[in-house]
């Protein structure tokens, strides 16, 4: 029997799993805040507010925005692998 074991650069290992970690908390980050702006943006706004009229559209601006974010994330996971 021969034993056989592959060729691993462990520096490269470890870089890759730094940068997943890495990834993951950033988009950790990143939902946190689509989803505070999204609260911020469905409570009644005060009498006067001039975001009041923009509401909808800042609300489907943070909704396409985290879309696309989550698109790019997973389309750089895909190719890595």
């Amino acid at each position: 029997m021969s034993s056989y074991i592959p060729q691993t650069d462990l520096w490269l290992e470890r870089s890759r799993l730094n940068g997943m970690l890495l990834g993951a908390v950033s988009y950790g980050v990143f939902f946190v805040l689509t989803i505070q702006a999204a609260i911020a943006l469905m409570r009644r706004p005060r009498k006067g507010a001039k975001i009041a009229h923009h509401r909808l559209g800042l609300l489907f601006y943070v909704f396409i925005t985290f879309v696309l974010g989550t698109t790019f994330v997973t389309r750089q996971v895909v190719r890595l692998h």
